[in-house]
């Protein structure tokens, strides 16, 4: 017996394997993949799904994925069409910085002022009208309903059901008992509710031990659940692969999107350069620091230096070496994070025992750290409106957890504060499990918001995170 034949995952598969699963393996995806296709341009939209229907009967979609997709596309839309009207009113902002410039010179100084200002102005105009055309062509993209279409035409002919509530309800405790042992996948969103990735995995399981078939899983999710970072090298989490095969004897790969569309023996037909520019770039964009991985991060920042003297962080260090390590996997390949090199300096002066010049760069780095409390509150704010005026029950439940996380990041854990964020918490769960009814769902949630609300202005919290 060969050693990869006892530790299959452990051990790269043969060419005769790699081959053969590029040729003849079901082929599935995960939800970050399917709503990048809302990313891309209309032209790299097409293309891809061109190439997909060529594969289409290899295609298998989870049912986990599915509802992930119509839970979350709404959003993902709205997002898109507001970076134009970011990028619009930035271009207004710089434009506007330019023309005040101008006028504190004045004519005596400068006597061509007002000619200069209405070419500014003119090339403002063609500027916006631009981003316009583009913003409305987005616009009516999503409105053909022409990537929903697809994916209904592609993704269906291999099905992974929906769990019946009894063995469901063993998955999900399989899944919170994963992000409580830190075993893969999924345990990266442990601040979430549910264990998402582990349904997908697990219900791909089932079905690829069924029909004994093996697997490519195709992802963007660069978190350290599914990829381990081996010196600088994204490589597939090895006990994922070895999971697969003693559950179901088949053989698992995972690929991320850019290099999956790209491989020759899966695609006859090639892709585009452009569209193969396109999507690269638009996936490197998705690995940046999220909003949700800052605020991760803040949470662990705010244990950290609650400890502010040597003696409180010699009684402490255990926990504060802790949490540093957990903010360095969070921020493992996001060197786009300002503050990364400076974490990384101060767990290695904690780690040699320089408490002293700790200290000391600790309370520089405070007058550096971004407090989001506000940002979020006005965000949280802007979702209510948009909520109040559609009574979209998607947006009720982003709603609902971008509440549940302010609470748990910002507010002190009174009694009242943990009564209402896990109603918050409670509420969202019942309707993700369509417990009840829509009409009630709005109507509970907006009262969940009103309690918010007066908590945040009566200032009841525990604190900013950090001062600025």
């Amino acid at each position: 017996m060969k050693l990869s034949d006892l530790f299959v995952g452990w051990y790269e598969y043969t060419d005769d394997e790699y081959n053969d699963m590029l040729k003849n393996s079901l082929i599935s995806f995960d939800t970050n993949v399917l709503l990048n296709m809302y990313r891309y341009s209309k032209k790299a939209s097409n293309e891809t799904f061109d190439a997909l229907k060529t594969i289409k009967d290899r295609i298998l979609i989870s049912y986990y994925v599915a509802k992930e997709f119509t839970n979350n596309r709404k959003k993902v839309r709205i997002d898109n069409i507001r970076e134009y009207e970011n990028l619009s009113k930035f271009i207004e902002d710089k434009f506007s910085d330019m023309s005040i410039e101008l006028d504190k010179y004045g004519e005596k100084k400068l006597s061509k002022i007002s000619d200069i200002k209405n070419a500014l102005d003119r090339c403002k105009d063609r500027a916006l009208k631009y981003i316009n055309s583009e913003k409305q062509t987005k616009s009516d993209f999503y409105k053909n309903h022409e990537i929903e279409n697809n994916i209904s035409e592609i993704f269906f002919n291999n099905f992974a059901p929906e769990y019946e509530e009894k063995e469901f309800e063993s998955v999900k405790k399989e899944g919170l008992n994963r992000f409580d042992n830190k075993i893969p996948p999924g345990y990266m969103d442990d601040e979430k509710d549910e264990n998402g990735d582990y349904y997908i995995f697990k219900s791909l399981i089932d079905y690829c031990k069924k029909n004994k078939k093996d697997l490519i899983f195709i992802t963007n999710d660069k978190k350290e659940d599914w990829f381990r970072n081996i010196s600088g090298i994204k490589e597939p989490r090895e006990e994922l692969l070895s999971e697969f095969y003693k559950e179901t004897g088949q053989k698992l790969m995972i690929f991320d999107f850019d290099n999956f569309i790209k491989n020759d023996v899966i695609f006859k037909k090639k892709i585009s350069e452009e569209v193969a520019s396109e999507i690269y770039e638009i996936n490197k964009l998705q690995e940046k620091v999220s909003i949700r991985e800052i605020q991760r991060i803040q949470r662990y920042l705010y244990l950290i230096l609650k400890y502010n003297t040597i003696k409180e962080v010699q009684n402490n260090i255990d926990e504060v070496l802790k949490n540093y390590r957990t903010i360095l996997r969070i921020c493992e390949g996001m060197q786009d994070y300002p503050l990364i090199k400076k974490i990384e300096k101060l767990y290695v002066l904690l780690s040699q025992g320089e408490y002293i010049h700790y200290i000391h760069v600790l309370n520089n780095m405070k007058l550096q750290i971004k407090d989001y409390k506000v940002e979020n509150e006005e965000e949280i704010k802007n979702m209510y409106v948009e909520f109040n005026k559609t009574l979209s029950v998607n947006i009720g439940l982003m709603l609902l957890e971008k509440i549940s996380i302010y609470m748990r990041d910002y507010l002190d854990s009174s009694y009242d504060n943990r009564v209402l964020l896990s109603k918050a918490r409670e509420l969202r769960m019942i309707k993700r499990n369509e417990e009840i009814e829509d009409k009630i769902f709005i109507k509970e949630t907006i009262n969940i918001y009103n309690n918010f609300l007066i908590k945040i202005e009566n200032k009841i919290e525990s604190g900013k995170i950090y001062e600025q």
